[in-house]
């Protein structure tokens, strides 16, 4: 690949003109676009084409150019080309579908380095049953069973065995009848559930936030089952004081909730559990898994009826309720793409406590999660913050639950993440 190109995976390439000299190689246009939609503040066009000319100033101190006009007619170039190739588009998210698949193996592509991680290959399992994939091993053929898979070899036999005969016409039954097993497509149906409460904006190691970390693990995620594992199915949710789905192509553009955002900015882990339960409720999945990505211990729950919101203030008259209104939903839905799961009978209970959680919230956390349990699907915490009680709340929860529980640092996220599910997807058991 020639480094004077502006040329974006999957797209054309285009060769720079000597006069829109220095433009750029694959890798820094891909690269300068993930840190730009990963920016922790909202980035428009106008800071794409800015970033796009430093980039361009610096490719041109590099190797001698000079001159802001080349400059400013590389990084013009450069959008253009992007443009042209359907990567970039106008609006709040400038990031077309074609761009965000781009930016994606990119990132999974630094992952992956990062971890020198080996043999991704196929999707391994070690189940049978119904599938495609026809093993050597056979078993008894049931009512409903595929006839294309009837082995005629064992099933002769049987009869055989059976009448102690080899005299034709042999008289075959149902019960010598076996086919051939197959391995089942042990599908995984996963729910990404990300905290988009105030706090996950507070810098780490590394110096990037814990909801830029936690959107590139996501990312990465989200591109390595497409890559390898396009039967699976894997879902994002972000939530605060309530959940809402998240189509996978807003990834990047995901921000934190603040104080001018209503009462928005709490943590409700009953919130995600919910919604995520009634994503994989319609999903036939035999794997079915939450991961609950945060950075606080649970400050706020749902209250369904009035029984549940008198209990609460029998014990605490001067609770904090909130329901969003119709113009907090729709500003939700139009800035941030997300549909908040805000039926209108039910109400969140706000209650902050410095490093406790409210007993109330407790109660109706785990026993959401625990919902969660005996529908079958199985939960994992991860928590992106050094707070003691947090990782013991967390991992007190996760036991209960039959999960795990993972504590790790801010930059390691997208690396843990990211394996983790190569590993169990490659062995078909989560």
């Amino acid at each position: 690949m020639l480094r004077r190109s502006v040329y974006v995976a999957a797209g054309p390439q285009v060769q720079a003109k000597p006069s829109e000299k220095p433009s750029l190689s694959e890798q820094d246009i891909l690269g300068m676009l993930a840190g730009q939609v990963l920016s922790d503040r909202q980035t428009k066009m106008s800071d794409v084409e800015s970033a796009l000319q430093g980039a361009v100033q610096q490719d041109g101190a590099a190797d001698g150019s000079e001159g802001q006009t080349g400059e400013r007619a590389g990084s013009s170039s450069a959008i253009k080309t992007l443009r042209g190739a359907g990567y970039l588009k106008d609006g709040d998210r400038w990031l077309t579908r074609r761009g965000f698949e781009a930016v994606g193996r990119y990132i999974l592509r630094e992952i992956m380095n990062n971890v020198n991680a080996r043999d991704a290959g196929e999707h391994q399992t070690v189940l049978t049953g119904s599938g495609e994939t026809v093993l050597d091993t056979t078993r008894a053929f049931e009512h409903g069973d595929d006839m294309r898979h009837l082995s005629a070899q064992e099933t002769l036999l049987n009869t055989v065995r059976r009448e102690r005969s080899t005299a034709f016409p042999l008289r075959i039954i149902p019960e010598d009848m076996e086919q051939y097993e197959t391995y089942a497509s042990a599908k995984t149906a996963v729910v990404y559930c990300i905290d988009l409460s105030s706090t996950m904006r507070t810098k780490m190691q590394g110096g990037h936030s814990r909801i830029r970390s936690a959107k590139k693990a996501l990312w990465g995620l989200y591109s390595a089952n497409t890559k390898y594992f396009a039967h699976d199915a894997v879902h994002v949710i972000g939530f605060a004081s309530m959940a809402a789905r998240v189509d996978p192509y807003d990834i990047p553009f995901l921000r934190t909730y603040d104080v001018n955002d209503g009462f928005l900015h709490y943590t409700n882990y009953q919130a995600a559990f919910r919604l995520a339960q009634k994503i994989l409720s319609a999903e036939s999945a035999e794997n079915k898994k939450i991961v609950l990505i945060t950075d606080g211990q649970p400050s706020a729950c749902l209250v369904d009826n009035d029984l549940q919101r008198n209990a609460i203030l029998a014990e605490k008259p001067y609770s904090n309720f909130y329901a969003p209104d119709s113009d907090t939903v729709s500003t939700v839905a139009d800035q941030r793409g997300m549909r908040l799961d805000a039926p209108p009978e039910v109400q969140v209970y706000l209650c902050y406590r410095y490093k406790k959680v409210d007993p109330r919230i407790n109660e109706r956390t785990v026993h959401e999660a625990a919902r969660c349990k005996r529908a079958g699907i199985d939960t994992d915490i991860v928590v992106v913050s050094d707070e003691a009680e947090l990782v013991q709340y967390a991992k007190d929860l996760a036991k209960e639950l039959g999960g795990r529980a993972f504590h790790i640092q801010d930059h390691d996220m997208a690396n843990v993440l990211v394996t983790d599910y190569m590993r169990r997807s490659r062995r078909g058991r989560w």
